[in-house]
């Protein structure tokens, strides 16, 4: 469907760790990508393909560990994103893919030496990561 399209086009515009590539992921961030993305995974929970392609667009976009990096990481956190992927790792246990990549953006999410980092574990934690 569209939404699990556009994740997809989101997941491959936010590749990449050249500049540009770090670029793109800030430009995405600016535009309120991180928000739509929890949307997307909020809207159509039973759809493992839009799952799995907004969880790997959330996994670029919360990449690296620059400031801004960081401050994409608490802003995924902010929009609601670990919460969300708890229900995407909950909704679809059979579903490899959206296991992985879950995984993949929640530890993306909860990494950092930030003074938010912790804060960002104890989230994930309380939104039933640990279970």
């Amino acid at each position: 469907g569209v939404q699990e399209q556009a994740c997809w086009a989101l997941r491959h515009i936010c590749a990449g760790s050249e500049p540009a590539g770090l670029a793109r992921r800030q430009q995405a961030a600016d535009a309120g990508a991180l928000a739509a993305l929890v949307r997307a995974l909020d809207g159509h929970r039973a759809h493992a393909g839009v799952q799995e392609q907004a969880c790997w667009a959330l996994r670029h976009i919360c990449a690296g560990s620059e400031p801004a990096g960081l401050a994409r990481r608490q802003q995924a956190a902010d929009a609601g994103a670990l919460a969300a992927l708890v229900r995407a790792l909950d909704g679809h246990r059979a579903h490899a893919g959206v296991q992985e990549q879950a995984c993949r953006v929640l530890s993306n999410i909860c990494a950092g030496s930030d003074t938010a980092a912790s804060a960002r574990r104890q989230q994930a934690a309380d939104a039933g990561a640990l279970a």
